[in-house]
């Protein structure tokens, strides 16, 4: 019968030069930006309407429909949109949805928009 030996792995489990008793160190990954933010907005012209950002790559797709069978069209953000999807942003911070990194990438985008 054969015996067990603690901590033992057979070489093709192993990463090249770990040792039987060492843990095997995690690659830092970079930050991804690949989210959705969305909000229910309401315009007297327009009536009422449902926006959906999404983050991908440091650029944001900004889109909307208005009704359950409609489209989702290209939506022109203004300010008070810029900054309701900074606000979103925020509030994903403390319950570590998205990093303070990030929102200042997002802020970033903004300046760069409303240049």
């Amino acid at each position: 019968m054969h015996e067990a030996i603690p901590n033992a792995c057979p070489s093709y489990l192993k990463p090249a030069g770990v040792s039987a008793g060492a843990r095997p160190r995690r690659a830092v990954t970079p930050t991804i930006m690949a989210m959705e933010f969305g909000w229910w907005d309401k315009s007297p012209e327009e009536g009422k309407f449902q926006v959906l950002v999404r983050i991908h790559g440091g650029k944001a797709e900004w889109t909307r429909h208005q009704g359950h069978n409609t489209g989702w069209d290209p939506h022109q953000p203004d300010e008070t949109d810029w900054d309701r999807l900074i606000g979103e942003a925020n509030r994903r911070v403390p319950r570590r949805l998205i990093s303070p990194k990030q929102v200042a990438e997002i802020e970033a985008m903004r300046t760069k928009a409303l240049r």
